[in-house]
């Protein structure tokens, strides 16, 4: 019998201590994938800025700056944190240096200093007043219109300091980029990066796949989606569900979603809808098979539901939309024998156990339990014998 250790050689897997089957309603997005490809330090192209405030708030005013509104909503500051900020930017105190992504107009995309610039945007155009000051006591309860005009000045003229990536800068390094720099109090989850990196449609569009009726019935009540895992689960469907999944060669599965939403960005309506419609198919034939045990290690008779997995998500949403209202209905008849063939190859296949719980970006991993799952159901319809 193959060893762990065997199958952690064989999956690229032997110096990877990172485990994605976690609760993702408390998950702490240690699936980072390493650096598995050096890339050349010549493709870097950083440029470092020095911006002061006023251009800065027109800049954000005109669309030019990206703030992902709907981004980092876990580490939302408190009122005080907000106004100890301002309260640096007029006791002239410098604040970290922030780094954003350009493109090829100049926009840039904010991936580390998201709250502290919504801050200085929020309190310049007077949407809280400072409490709390440290020193600066007798501001308290000011907003910036009531500020003198000397204070006003001080902030609108302080001087901010950014590292702007370059556009032509290829996307993985990029990427890696950002992981390696992004130390911050909460660091960003791989799709908080994402979601950072590649503004437009298809933020909503991910968006509004976890916030259907379906998919929170097939998740069990649905995922928090705060560090967006619900939203990288719906990601990973969209790639592999349109595509052939044995196409998938990369062993950077960060990468590889990274380009399906650039791809999203540029899809059809018609495409997009297509997804979604099969997205809804998957969910839905879901709840018939497993009820609230969807996307889950199945659990004993009478013990705990299992934590959601996303890898788990991504093998068996893929391939239950491929499915026809036929094949469906069988699957809901014989339910009861899907699940134990689950059960039994999680219990006798090792190969399919460590695909779905370490290192699950690379492409063996991704084909193996895909693959698995297609097997189990093809099993259980009667298709193999």
């Amino acid at each position: 019998m193959t060893s762990s250790k065997e199958i952690d050689d064989l999956l690229g897997t032997s110096n990877s201590s990172e485990l994605e089957e976690e609760e993702l309603t408390d998950e702490d997005d240690n699936d980072i994938e390493d650096i598995r490809r050096p890339f050349d330090p010549n493709q870097i192209r950083v440029a470092t800025n020095t911006k002061n405030v006023d251009l800065i708030i027109r800049r954000i005013d005109r669309d030019e700056i990206d703030l992902a509104p709907d981004f980092q909503r876990a580490e939302v500051w408190t009122p005080t944190k907000k106004s100890r900020l301002i309260e640096s930017l007029l006791l002239k105190i410098p604040i970290p240096v922030f780094y954003v992504s350009a493109d090829i107009e100049d926009t840039w995309s904010v991936v580390d200093g998201v709250q502290r610039l919504s801050t200085i945007h929020s309190y310049m155009k007077g949407e809280f007043s400072l409490r709390n000051l440290e020193y600066l006591t007798e501001f308290d309860g000011r907003r910036f219109a009531k500020l003198s005009r000397p204070m006003q000045r001080r902030i609108e003229e302080t001087e901010l300091l950014f590292h702007v990536i370059q556009p032509g800068t290829p996307d993985v390094v990029k990427f890696n980029i950002f992981t390696r720099i992004n130390t911050g109090g909460m660091p960003l989850s791989p799709q908080e990066l994402r979601h950072a990196l590649n503004p437009g449609i298809a933020r909503d569009f991910l968006k509004g796949l976890v916030s259907t009726n379906d998919f929170v019935a097939a998740t069990g009540g649905g995922m928090n989606d705060t560090r967006m895992g619900a939203r990288e689960c719906a990601l990973r469907f969209s790639a592999f569900y349109p595509r052939k999944w044995e196409d998938y060669d990369e062993n950077d599965l960060n990468s590889y979603l990274n380009q399906t939403m650039r791809e999203l960005n540029k899809s059809s309506k018609e495409n997009l809808q297509s997804i979604e419609d099969a997205f809804t198919r998957s969910m839905r034939a879901a709840v018939r098979i497993f009820g609230n045990q969807a996307f889950r290690r199945p659990s004993d008779r009478g013990g705990l539901r299992k934590p959601l997995s996303k890898p788990l998500f991504e093998a068996w949403s893929v391939n239950l939309a491929q499915l026809d209202p036929d094949a469906i209905r069988v699957l809901e008849i014989k339910k009861s024998q899907l699940i134990e063939k689950f059960k039994s190859a999680l219990d006798d296949d090792p190969w399919f156990e460590r695909s779905i719980t370490v290192s699950t970006g690379t492409a063996k991993s991704v084909s193996i339990r895909l693959q698995t799952v297609r097997d189990i159901i093809g099993e259980t319809l009667g298709v193999f014998g």
